[in-house]
């Protein structure tokens, strides 16, 4: 009788334990997404899947991450909000700039021709001006930095006239993100700047109600704005980085051994985002001067420079000048 209990128990125990992903088997993977508003063949987007893969053989399938590019999720200030909220887990924004509606200092890489050398700017993003961005910035929004991707310099296209001088943009309504700092500087050059999240952006080109947009050369391209633009003028006039943040009880929800993983991967895919980046925009801009767009490369930038003083004037009056000194001491290494 007493055997008999026994092996009841243990039946009973062997079924509970097999509901629980026992008998040898590991438990459900933990699925996480991670939003984006690029197109899938992005370099970001391609860095990302990469990074996807890595954790999930790290973690030997305990931990999957799902990269929705494309905007599905939401622009990207919902996309911010989202993760700030604790709607999303995790999410990939194109610029530290994005975050000025939420922290004004992230506006800083919205200072036109403040990086005019991609070096220069990788420098100061791994080094101590990095550090400032996710330590001061971001992160007490309620978030993680876990990297920073390339998303390299924008550009300025239109379906008007050719880009050389500020004058040039007279009159142009240009799409600009819901910025701002973006919208004031573009006020300056004397463009009629509309604010638009990107997901919207290739709709209004198409259909005229804006004239033209700027964007980093791989967003331009995998977006196909070219199809409906037909100038390209090289500025070269903001640098932006892409921040991967993860809401901050998301990240320490995880234990420090896969914490170590993501950061390891996360280091993998900005790297693999700047290798891939340069060659990516280099045949990005063959392709779209291939299509019958004109590109204008003798761009004056001093007088695009000069325009825009007042911009950098107020902002370092309103925070200072340790985040200029951050960036002084990347030029000088």
């Amino acid at each position: 009788m007493k055997s008999g209990k026994l092996n009841i128990i243990g039946a009973a125990c062997l079924s509970l334990g097999l509901a629980l992903g026992g008998g040898g088997e590991a438990l459900a993977a933990r699925k996480i997404q991670i939003g984006h508003a690029y197109a899938a063949q992005h370099p970001m987007h391609v860095a990302m899947e990469a990074f996807a893969a890595q954790v999930k053989k790290e973690t030997k399938g305990e931990l999957e991450f799902e990269i929705i590019p494309s905007g599905v999720l939401g622009g990207e200030v919902e996309l911010i909000q989202q993760t700030v909220g604790g709607m999303l887990d995790a999410s990939l924004i194109g610029a530290i700039t994005m975050f000025q509606g939420f922290a004004p200092k992230a506006a800083i890489e919205d200072l036109p021709f403040i990086f005019t050398d991609r070096l220069v700017a990788q420098k100061a993003i791994d080094a101590l001006f990095g550090a400032y961005i996710s330590g001061k910035v971001i992160e007490p929004l309620g978030l993680k930095v876990a990297t920073y991707l390339e998303h390299g310099f924008r550009q300025i296209t239109n379906s008007r006239r050719a880009i050389a001088a500020p004058g040039d943009l007279s009159g142009l309504k240009l799409r600009v993100p819901p910025l701002a700092m973006r919208v004031e500087a573009f006020k300056l050059l004397g463009a009629n700047p509309v604010p638009m999240s990107l997901p919207e952006l290739f709709t209004a080109l198409q259909q005229g109600t804006v004239d033209g947009q700027e964007n980093p050369m791989a967003t331009i391209e995998s977006n196909k704005f070219y199809e409906v633009q037909k100038f390209i003028s090289l500025t070269n006039h903001t640098y932006t980085s892409a921040p991967l943040v993860f809401n901050a009880d998301t990240w320490k929800s995880f234990d420090p051994a896969t914490q170590k993983i993501i950061l390891d991967a996360a280091k993998m895919a900005k790297d693999m985002s700047r290798e891939l980046y340069v060659k990516y925009e280099k045949d990005a801009l063959a392709r779209i001067k291939a299509s019958g767009v004109t590109v204008t490369t003798d761009v004056d930038y001093k007088a695009f420079a000069e325009k825009v003083k007042p911009v950098w004037e107020s902002f370092r009056k309103k925070h200072g000048s340790e985040m200029f000194d951050l960036i002084s001491q990347a030029e000088k290494k």
